[in-house]
């Protein structure tokens, strides 16, 4: 079988993590296995689905259980195994939590079906077209520039530095920047320079510094 990595921080993950299938936290640079998830978040991958059932989620419009924050899911789900139990299970709990849990019994149902993943969308897979073959740093690089990532074209630059062979090409000395200021030596292809000159938008002020190699 395969061992699969999910580069992702996105919590809608968990619940596939097992045996065969981890997830990498690319800002801490830390891998997750199901033990690891567990101790991190209180809950096993499995147990992930009815989490965020009683979580629910604002930001992807899934309503949950007001009151109800990751710590106490986790509580209520080792507690009671599901979220449909802690639903039957209403009169254990507190006044003020009861009633939360009452009032959103439908959705609840509502929340799980739309945190669930669907594990049978029909997908064709090549695994040799999936190989790594490097990144296509100038099509990435006109990317970053036209909408201004310049934290990413930093971190492109920093990777070029330092010699690491993740590249099909070599990566073009540009663009440089000061503040607001876009300082830019360049001999550049044609698709690069218009990259170059889109990014403008972008700065307040831009100087450029040409080269010609012709003789005089």
């Amino acid at each position: 079988k395969l061992r699969v990595v999910l580069i992702s921080r996105d919590k809608d993950l968990d619940q596939l993590v097992g045996e065969h299938v981890l997830v990498y936290d690319p800002v801490n640079d830390k891998m997750l296995d199901a033990a690891a998830i567990e101790e991190l978040k209180g809950y096993p991958p499995e147990k992930a689905v009815e989490v965020q059932a009683l979580t629910g989620d604002s930001s992807d419009n899934v309503p949950g259980v007001p009151g109800i924050g990751p710590k106490t899911a986790a509580r209520l789900i080792a507690k009671y195994g599901s979220a449909d139990a802690v639903v039957e299970h209403a009169d254990e709990l507190t006044p003020k939590l009861r009633k939360n849990v009452l009032a959103s019994a439908d959705a609840i149902a509502l929340s799980r079906k739309l945190v669930t993943l669907d594990r049978s969308v029909p997908i064709e897979l090549d695994l040799e077209r999936m190989r790594f073959a490097g990144v296509p740093v100038r099509t990435v690089r006109s990317i970053f520039v036209e909408l201004g990532f310049n934290r990413l074209l930093d971190d492109l630059d920093a990777l070029a530095a330092s010699g690491a062979r993740i590249f099909n090409v070599p990566v073009p000395h540009i663009p440089r920047r000061t503040g607001t200021v876009s300082i830019v030596r360049w001999k550049l292809w044609k698709s690069a320079f218009r990259a170059f000159i889109q990014s403008l938008r972008y700065r307040s002020v831009a100087a450029g510094d040409t080269k010609d190699d012709r003789a005089v």
